[in-house]
C-alpha cells in the first residue's frame, strides 16, 4: 500500500511539471526545446503544408499585442511583425488583400505555458521552447498557397511566406 501511495505522489507531481508541446502530422518532437513542431516534408505536392497568418483589418486594432506578433494588414496590404511596441512591414507586395468575415469563436488556443499568455488565436508561450515551421523542399513546389502562408524552404536554407502575389525569401544562404 505504501508503494501505492508513493507511485501516485510522484504522478501527480510528475503531470504538474510537464509542459505542453505539440506535433502536427506526425509521430514526435525533435527534441524537448520544441513547443510546435510540424510534419516532415512529403515527397507529392499534396502533403506540403503551411502555417498560415491571420488576416485582419488593421493590426493597430489587435486589442493585446506584443512583441513577436504576426499578422497580414489589410488595410495597407502587408505582412507586419510587431517589435518593441511598433508594426515592422516584412512584406513588399500590395496585392488586395480582404479580411475574412468570420464569427470568432472562443478564446484561442494556447500551447505551454497558460498562466500570463497574450491574447492570440494561437499562443506559443513558453521561455525554452521555439516553433518550427514546417519544411517544404521548395516553396516553387507549393500548390495554391493562402495569403499569409510561412514556411522553411530547404532547397534556399530560408524563411519565405506568401504575399498573396508571390513567395518573399527572408534570411536565406
Amino acid at each position: 500500500m505504501k508503494n501505492l501511495y508513493i507511485t501516485a505522489a510522484f504522478l501527480i507531481l510528475g503531470t504538474l511539471s510537464l509542459s505542453a508541446q505539440v506535433a502536427i502530422d506526425r509521430n514526435s518532437l525533435t527534441n524537448n526545446s520544441v513547443i510546435l513542431e510540424f510534419g516532415d516534408i512529403r515527397s507529392d505536392s499534396a502533403g506540403i503544408k503551411g502555417l498560415i497568418l491571420p488576416v485582419v483589418d488593421n493590426v493597430t486594432s489587435i486589442p493585446t499585442s506584443q512583441s513577436g506578433t504576426l499578422a497580414v494588414d489589410a488595410s495597407t496590404n502587408q505582412v507586419k511583425l510587431l517589435k518593441n511596441n511598433g508594426w515592422v512591414v516584412l512584406s513588399t507586395s500590395t496585392v488586395d488583400i480582404t479580411a475574412p468575415t468570420l464569427d470568432e469563436v472562443g478564446d484561442g488556443v494556447v500551447i505551454g505555458v497558460e498562466d500570463g499568455a497574450p491574447e492570440g488565436v494561437l499562443v506559443l508561450n513558453d521561455t525554452t521552447k521555439a516553433m518550427i515551421l514546417p519544411h517544404v523542399p521548395s516553396v516553387s513546389e507549393f500548390p495554391n498557397p493562402e495569403v499569409g502562408t510561412w514556411v522553411y524552404d530547404t532547397q534556399r536554407k530560408a524563411l519565405a511566406f506568401f504575399n498573396g502575389e508571390f513567395w518573399e525569401i527572408r534570411y536565406g544562404q
